[in-house]
């Protein structure tokens, strides 16, 4: 079966040639794919010398790749933004963050710059880069089975190449890789659970009490919600319909699904920091990039299951 594979890198090159991550990923993900495209939304202050640089890394590793200057979709985004933060949603949003205490409040004391400056832009990046993706499927028609979204600093876990694993084992399923595997495992063992089933329970009847803004750090490797929530709504429909449909993430850094469903991010930036949740979980750090992906995913039916950045030792080269 030939099955093809779109890779979109957002951001700043920061690290990406200092290390072999990108690197690693991509020759053992050459093993499973016919085709990989590698689309670059880049943010540069000197386009021209590091697109020559991608370019010569690209070829090098003998992969399509599409490069595009993300200085020339600033002006578009700050209309986006303004439209935003004057949106009565947002300011119901804003409302509600500020009706009672919450210890969010010490490190996002202002939402309309944070939403600006941190939560939007990587939105708007994917949007760039999914746009870039179907007008590429319209004019080759080549398809893409499975979709990655990355950063130039990503750093990634051993072995790690984008895909939904087929196993009949449904903490295997739900582990996505050993490390986490063992992760869970020891924590199932501290809090007694013992099966699947458990862990959906255990997210069904914990959540987080403010003014807490994160899950406790001993549930770190359960929530499957990083840590901004107990993440009931993903693991029930696993649960009821199957791990077929799962988006893995490695908190919001990285992260992978089949097409179907990567492509529903082209609207994330429009739904961004103005809708409703069904988790109460996610409003008590509710303008922070991690809660608006997840709050983006239980409402458009994405099935994500995020491990947190203490799972590991970091996900970016900083």
């Amino acid at each position: 079966m030939t099955t093809n594979l779109c890779i979109i890198i957002t951001g700043q090159l920061r690290t990406f040639f200092d290390y072999s991550s990108f690197t690693d990923m991509y020759q053992l993900s050459k093993h499973y794919y016919n085709k990989i495209l590698v689309i670059c939304v880049l943010n540069s202050d000197d386009f021209h010398t590091d697109q020559s640089k991608l370019i010569s890394y690209f070829n090098d590793l003998e992969v399509e790749s599409i490069i595009c200057n993300y200085k020339n979709y600033t002006d578009k985004y700050d209309e986006i933004i303004k439209r935003k933060l004057s949106n009565p949603l947002f300011l119901t949003q804003k409302e509600k963050y500020f009706s009672y205490y919450k210890n969010a409040h010490i490190g996002l004391p202002d939402p309309d710059l944070y939403t600006k400056n941190h939560s939007c832009p990587q939105q708007h990046h994917i949007q760039i880069g999914i746009e870039y993706m179907l007008e590429y499927i319209s004019k080759t028609k080549i398809d893409f089975d499975m979709c990655m979204k990355t950063r130039f600093d990503a750093k990634y876990p051993t072995k790690l190449y984008p895909h939904i694993p087929t196993e009949t084992n449904k903490l295997d399923n739900i582990s996505f890789n050993e490390h986490n595997k063992n992760k869970i495992l020891k924590r199932m063992k501290e809090n007694d659970i013992n099966s699947f089933e458990k862990i959906v329970e255990f997210n069904k009847t914990n959540k987080i009490n403010p003014p807490n803004s994160h899950i406790y750090s001993t549930h770190d490797a359960l929530s499957f919600g990083g840590m901004v929530c107990y993440n009931y709504e993903s693991l029930y429909n696993i649960q009821k319909n199957g791990f077929d449909n799962i988006l893995y993430a490695f908190n919001d850094y990285y992260f992978f699904s089949k097409k179907d469903d990567f492509i529903k991010f082209k609207k994330w930036i429009d739904e961004s920091c103005l809708i409703e949740c069904a988790n109460q979980d996610l409003y008590n750090h509710y303008f922070c990039p991690e809660n608006q992906f997840v709050i983006f995913c239980i409402n458009n039916g994405i099935n994500i299951l995020m491990y947190p950045e203490c799972l590991y030792d970091g996900m970016v080269h900083r």
